[in-house]
């Protein structure tokens, strides 16, 4: 071996060793871009998880809120029965007329028969049934939390 041999591989090796620098350089930015690409899909998927759960969460709600509704248009259906002065569930109606024996006029008070008597009778206890009815429904709807994002927003009905 002389020394133009000895040059030969030398550049040889040299040449290979620039090719292995540019492939290691490769290597690294295929690398790199692999990663990059790994950290992209796992924040895709947590924004998918993310957007699955607040999905669920909302259709929870959804029909919280459905039921809800029900409750208060059952509870309106209720008050309307029992204003119009039939009790719920009974199909018969109730009469509201006291059925009290008249009373003598003692010192200027009124029978218990009179107009004014029977009709006081019938709007207190309409006015007690009507506000039974709206404290059980304000119970059912206090007792029901609907939870959006951060906040938490009470329910609360007035019929």
């Amino acid at each position: 071996m002389d020394s133009q041999d000895i040059k030969k591989i030398r550049r040889c090796n040299a040449e290979l060793q620039c090719q292995h620098d540019e492939i290691v350089a490769d290597i690294e930015e295929l690398r790199r871009g692999l990663l990059d690409a790994e950290d992209e899909v796992r924040r895709r998927r947590s924004r998918l998880e993310q957007a699955e759960k607040r999905a669920v969460r909302i259709k929870k709600d959804m029909a919280r809120t459905k039921q809800i509704l029900s409750q208060i248009e059952q509870a309106k259906a209720t008050l309307a029965l029992i204003n119009r002065g039939e009790l719920p569930g009974l199909d018969v109606p109730v009469r509201w007329e006291a059925r009290a024996r008249p009373m003598p006029r003692i010192g200027g008070m009124e029978s218990l028969d009179t107009p004014r008597v029977v009709s006081e009778f019938k709007s207190k206890t309409q006015e007690w049934n009507r506000s039974a009815a709206t404290q059980t429904l304000r119970l059912c709807l206090r007792t029901t939390m609907l939870k959006t994002r951060s906040t938490s927003t009470e329910l609360s009905a007035t019929l």
